[in-house]
């Protein structure tokens, strides 16, 4: 089987990401269908935070995992979200851009309070 590089500059990561300065979380979620998802994370800017974190090895199954990009100051935030079913990713959606409060309700359900 032959591996394949990517070419440079064909990545559908936006410049933020790339910065050395962004930190990741991974926060495993309670499932919701992608159809149901993603049109409210486009229109509602606190759907993240009305998320619930799930522990993996209890929900196997169904789980969405959200990569969470943010700046250390928590001045810009981005997320991602990869849906799984029956342990293999389903869909993955765009980028998101996360307000200051969405991303605090987040962080604070996994224990990471955050002041601004």
């Amino acid at each position: 089987m032959p591996f394949f590089k990517r070419k440079p500059g064909k990545t559908d990561e936006p410049e933020f990401i790339k910065r050395a300065d962004v930190k990741c979380k991974r926060i495993n979620v309670n499932y919701l269908p992608p159809d149901e998802l993603l049109p409210q994370m486009a229109t509602d800017k606190l759907a993240a935070g009305r998320l619930t974190p799930v522990n993996y090895y209890a929900t196997k199954l169904r789980f969405i995992e959200a990569f969470v990009y943010y700046l250390p100051d928590y001045s810009q935030a981005m997320i991602r979200y990869t849906f799984y079913v029956n342990e293999k990713p389903e869909k993955t959606s765009d980028f998101f851009e996360l307000s200051y409060d969405s991303l605090s309700m987040l962080l604070a359900k996994i224990g990471m309070y955050i002041d601004k």
